[in-house]
């Protein structure tokens, strides 16, 4: 996958059968908030994920691990609940740290790793 822009990072590498991705925010193509609303952001962010590893030829089902990172505490409960929505059974494991965001009003980022092919 390409890098991003002019910022310094790859969007994904994939490194034997693992496919690394960057965090994925709640930002458009234009650098805009999407919406001020959690559920909207997740929402946007695990979209952007499937494309993302749509382009590898991996799906939501081949994430093995996730790393949430939330601006606010109170959106933990809401994350569980979408989160189950979202991924199949079985769960990715999952760390979840709250942490002060990059730009203000991103609620939520996402770094997904996944697996493809046989190991």
């Amino acid at each position: 996958m390409d890098s991003v822009g002019p910022l310094p990072y790859t969007r994904a590498r994939i490194v034997n059968n693992f496919v690394l991705s960057s965090g994925h925010v709640p930002l458009n193509a234009e650098g805009q908030l999407v919406s001020p609303d959690f559920a909207s952001q997740f929402e946007y962010v695990v979209r952007g994920i499937e494309t993302s590893l749509g382009e590898v030829g991996a799906t939501l089902k081949d994430v093995v691990q996730l790393r949430c990172y939330l601006a606010r505490q109170e959106d933990f409960d809401e994350l569980n609940a979408l989160c189950r929505q979202a991924f199949p059974e079985p769960f990715p494991t999952r760390t979840t740290v709250v942490v002060d965001m990059a730009r203000p009003g991103i609620l939520i980022e996402i770094e997904p790793t996944a697996v493809i092919g046989e190991p």
